[in-house]
């Protein structure tokens, strides 16, 4: 993802509670705010997906995912672009899936 400065501030920073996702929520504040986006028919950058990924090993931080939704889903039904949740609420029993 690149981001011109302006909307960087505009938006602010990356919410440091998520171990996971943190660029999905951005990018949920951002559109929220009304900044576009718009994807490049070129390959700019390749990441590399292995075992030792911090995404991969601790699957514990995927329901970091399902929180950032929740969260995003409770700002707009609120009309409001604060945040409402922390990352402690609603703990939820995770099962390891492979």
């Amino acid at each position: 993802m690149l981001v011109r400065r302006s909307a960087f501030a505009r938006v602010g920073p990356y919410d440091s509670r998520w171990r996971v996702g943190e660029s999905i929520e951005w990018q949920s504040r951002a559109e929220e705010m009304g900044l576009k986006e718009q994807v490049l028919p070129q390959v700019l950058l390749l990441r590399r997906i292995h075992g030792g990924n911090m995404s991969l090993r601790r699957r514990e931080d995927w329901l970091d995912y399902v929180r950032i939704a929740r969260q995003a889903l409770h700002r707009r039904c609120a009309g409001d672009s604060a945040d409402t949740e922390g990352r402690d609420e609603g703990q939820v029993a995770s099962k390891e899936v492979g």
